[in-house]
């Protein structure tokens, strides 16, 4: 580590103790509350997610949860119409457009229910049924306008798009944020038209509830086949189980067949920090110079990796797009070949709201030249960053004020190099902003610096980044350092759907996200005003934090017909107990509270380092 970071994190640690000990100081812990109650509806007959809606096209993800594997179902279809206006009419009063049964269906995995020729800006309902006993279960979703239509339609509703990551249900039973997602759902009718979920949708790591990594024998691996294959069928189904706990709740049923829902993965859907290092280390490690029990460990990894990979395609992939799980067996084949093959990354329209879902997690972790050499300072694959660049320029170029999104499951601008380093040190995960990856961010901001919005600039269309995973909710800017007037790019950070995946549960990362948010940004501009920036070695932005909410918390994105757009306007859980509140309000002082402990960790650091 170079010494700056060294001298650096050392102040971090003092100044965590600081702020620590003035939290405890300054309230006394209140009750944190336990964790909800788990629901007592029954579950329904069928787990429905709506997926992608387009004008003419939408797919609707559906699982049998409790049915047999191998034991073949059919499936009723009723599809009704209504105009544009969005209500809540039952389907008995629209136009019944059309009815049909798919047959054969073979259960145990989710299928996907495919509707074609539908037509732009109008409201759907279909109804589904299992043919032998269920009641019809409904779903619903709104499509788009056309994206180039003779017609001069226009909608007078805006389009609202929810935004939520890291859901730990399964550890914590918690759905206190769900209910104010449905909430907000039914309280905006006219507008909402689906949501983006952007990592970490499930956690099979998760406390009691995570799934084993078991050592799998060199026998198992080399002399039976067929046992080895009964083993990964068998993870494969505890990896659907977490996704049928997690998805197929009442509440959360409500909220996924309302809508369309886009999704991108993080870690959790595997393991905990999923990386490049990680994988190599599992995949790339001769066998020669590996202990015993160590290649039996790996092994199981392995297989888990392979499961877990297997299952987000299920489960998530199938939203967006066709997989072809007949022709790839995840047990055998090269898993970088699989994510090369079908990339996670992939562009939505609605209406003017453009929407582009990086990867960070499986094109970082599973990232190869065709040599098979990693180039580390890359944050994305060539393939993904070509279409990027032209998706934003297309977008750009259309010049009818379109409202560009990159979402993606890892936040882009919020660690620096000081905060990087301490998390590779502690956790061994790589973030964006760590001083490896500067080159590759760079290359991102240089690319989103050509198409950010402002008022000068013709064909610029790139209004905001998103990002997740960080349990936190932060509204932000990342601006040209040092640039007059100031050119930013606004950014939504926004994770946290349970009480289990919150920054203000997990006690070290209270301090650690006071210096990411406040003690850092303070520091970068008061570097860059005394003309030291490029001495330090600072990259070319600054972060500026606006809003930083600790608890849990869903994001909202709004384009109205006029071109207004709209992203501050997000929803929080009020934290429990005084202590929770306490800690937020710290996060939440003026930066003028800070000249006491940064007085302190200075002087603490000057006498340090002059020993």
């Amino acid at each position: 580590m170079p010494r700056w970071c060294r001298q650096h994190t050392a102040a971090a640690v003092l100044l965590s103790f600081v702020l620590w000990t003035t939290a405890f100081c300054a309230v006394s812990a209140g009750n944190t509350g336990g964790a909800a109650a788990p629901t007592t509806q029954e579950a329904p007959e069928l787990l429905l997610v709506v997926g992608s809606v387009s004008a003419t096209r939408a797919r609707v993800l559906f699982e049998r949860p409790n049915g047999t594997a191998g034991t073949p179902f059919a499936l009723r279809v009723r599809m009704f119409a209504a105009g544009s206006t969005v209500h809540h009419s039952q389907p008995a009063v629209l136009e019944l457009q059309r009815e049909w049964v798919v047959d054969a269906i073979e259960g145990g995995s989710p299928d996907v229910l495919r509707l074609d020729d539908l037509e732009p800006n109008r409201v759907y309902a279909v109804g589904l049924r299992v043919a032998a006993t269920g009641d019809e279960e409904i779903i619903k979703f709104r499509t788009p306008l056309a994206p180039v239509s003779t017609k001069t339609e226009t909608r007078a509703a805006s389009d609202r798009v929810l935004v939520i990551s890291c859901d730990r249900y399964v550890d914590d039973s918690d759905d206190t944020l769900w209910e104010q997602i449905v909430d907000d759902i039914e309280r905006h009718p006219d507008s909402y038209f689906g949501m983006a979920h952007i990592g970490d949708q499930v956690y099979a790591d998760a406390g009691a509830a995570s799934i084993a990594i078991v050592p799998v024998p060199r026998a198992l691996m080399t002399d039976q086949p067929e046992l080895l294959r009964q083993r990964f069928d068998a993870l494969v189904d505890q990896f659907r189980s977490v996704y049928r706990r997690t998805f197929g709740r009442p509440i959360v049923q409500r909220a996924l067949r309302s809508g369309a829902h886009w999704m991108i993965p993080d870690d959790h859907e595997v393991v905990n920090n999923l990386n490049y290092e990680r994988v190599q280390r599992v995949f790339g490690t001769a066998e020669a110079a590996t202990p015993e029990h160590e290649q039996e460990r790996l092994w199981g990894l392995a297989l888990h990796y392979r499961a877990g990979l297997q299952v987000y395609y299920e489960y998530q992939y199938q939203l967006q797009a066709d997989f072809p799980f007949a022709q790839v067996d995840f047990l055998l084949e090269p898993l970088d070949d699989v994510v090369a093959r079908f990339p996670v990354h992939f562009a939505v329209e609605v209406s003017k709201l453009k929407m582009f879902f990086m990867d960070l997690r499986l094109d970082r972790g599973f990232f190869t030249k065709p040599d098979k050499q990693e180039v580390p300072s890359q944050l994305i694959g060539d393939a993904q960053m070509t279409h990027l660049e032209a998706r934003l320029a297309h977008w750009s170029a259309e010049d009818q004020g379109n409202a560009v999104v990159v979402l993606s499951s890892v936040p882009l601008f919020f660690h620096s190099a000081v905060t990087g380093a301490i998390t590779y040190l502690v956790e061994k995960e790589r973030y964006p902003g760590m001083q490896a990856q500067l080159p590759g961010l760079q290359a991102l901001f240089n690319l989103f610096a050509r198409y950010r919005r402002s008022d000068d600039a013709t064909h610029s269309a790139l209004r905001l980044l998103v990002g997740g995973d960080v349990h936190t909710l932060a509204h932000s800017r990342v601006c040209e350092r040092a640039a007059v007037p100031a050119r930013c790019i606004d950014q939504l950070i926004t994770s946290g759907a349970t009480k289990g995946s919150t920054a203000i549960t997990d006690l070290k990362l209270v301090p650690f996200y006071f210096l990411t948010a406040r003690v850092v940004p303070f520091v970068s501009r008061l570097v860059t005003l005394l003309g030291l920036a490029g001495l330090a070695g600072l990259p070319p932005w600054d972060i500026e934090f606006d809003e930083v909410f600790l608890g849990r918390n869903f994001g909202v994105i709004e384009l109205a017909p006029n071109g207004t757009f709209a992203w501050k306007a997000s929803v929080v859980v009020p934290h429990e107990g005084d202590l929770q509140n306490g800690l937020q309000w710290i996060m939440d002082a003026p930066l003028v509270t800070l000249v006491v402990p940064v007085a302190l960790v200075v002087s603490a650091h000057v006498a340090f380092f002059r020993r």
